[in-house]
């Protein structure tokens, strides 16, 4: 989850289309940033949602550090004004068959620990203990060896 720092700030200095430039700008770098298969959506005002297929924690962490990166490096130019847009970005791990709401609100916490301390950070929410599956007898004859 990734959201544009001091957004309501840069609305009411440079006025909404600042703002709505900011959001282009920002979905631009992330979808740049992003390989074919992973998705970038727009989640809310200033809030969007990545979703990084296949991308272990370490390779995603160093992912969505590279975003944070070259969104703080880019300008926005509106109007005369250079703006420095910035985000904070929390990150949560999920497994192929778990449910995404879980994932969601796992990442919007991680979200929340950037801001505070400080905003321009990103926090990534550490894997869940995973329960183990038990089989009865019965259902390990129907696994593929």
């Amino acid at each position: 989850m990734i959201y544009i720092d001091y957004f309501k700030m840069m609305n009411d200095t440079f006025g909404h289309l600042a703002g709505d430039a900011a959001i282009s700008r920002v979905a631009a770098i992330l979808y740049e940033s992003l390989r074919a298969h992973d998705i970038v959506c727009r989640f809310g005002g200033e809030e969007f949602m990545i979703f990084l297929g296949e991308q272990g924690q370490t390779d995603g962490f160093a992912a969505v550090e590279r975003m944070r990166r070259a969104i703080a490096e880019n300008m926005l130019d509106f109007e005369g004004h250079d703006i420095r847009v910035t985000v904070s970005i929390g990150g949560s791990m999920k497994d192929r068959l778990e449910d995404i709401s879980l994932a969601i609100r796992q990442a919007d916490d991680a979200l929340y620990r950037a801001k505070a301390s400080g905003r321009t950070r990103r926090s990534l929410q550490p894997a869940a203990r995973r329960r183990r599956m038990t089989l009865r007898p019965d259902q390990r004859a129907s696994i593929p060896k």
